[in-house]
């Protein structure tokens, strides 16, 4: 699968996703750093990318967005250096059609999907 990893995602989640076998782009390493969230919607949408965010706000603005969202949803105590073990865990899981066009949130021991069409409603 084809993501992308927004700034908010730990950055070891790049290798650990690469290793799996997907084509990983992180913001950080991009010239994407510091670019609103429709911007990476958009180079999502026309380079056929997953966009991978902890930010709720990018569900309000991704009715545009047509490959996929998977939204990580931790608690407050969960350590930001297992979020790529939890990615892992779910890309490993998941395939690209459990995953396109859809919004997915990934917690620790819990997953969620609906469309995203949903989202404009």
């Amino acid at each position: 699968m084809r993501f992308l990893l927004d700034e908010n995602v730990h950055a070891k989640s790049t290798s650990v996703l690469r290793d799996q076998g997907h084509d990983v782009r992180h913001v950080v390493e991009s010239e994407l750093r510091g670019k609103p969230d429709d911007d990476l919607i958009q180079f999502c949408n026309e380079d056929n990318r997953i966009f991978v965010t902890r930010d709720l706000g990018v569900a309000l603005v991704a009715a545009s967005l047509l490959t996929g969202l998977i939204l990580v949803r931790v608690p407050q105590r969960f350590a930001s250096r297992d979020i790529p073990a939890l990615l892992a865990d779910f890309t490993a899981r998941a395939s690209e059609r459990d995953i396109h066009g859809r919004i997915t949130v990934v917690s620790p021991g819990r997953t969620r999907s609906k469309p995203l069409s949903t989202l404009s409603a």
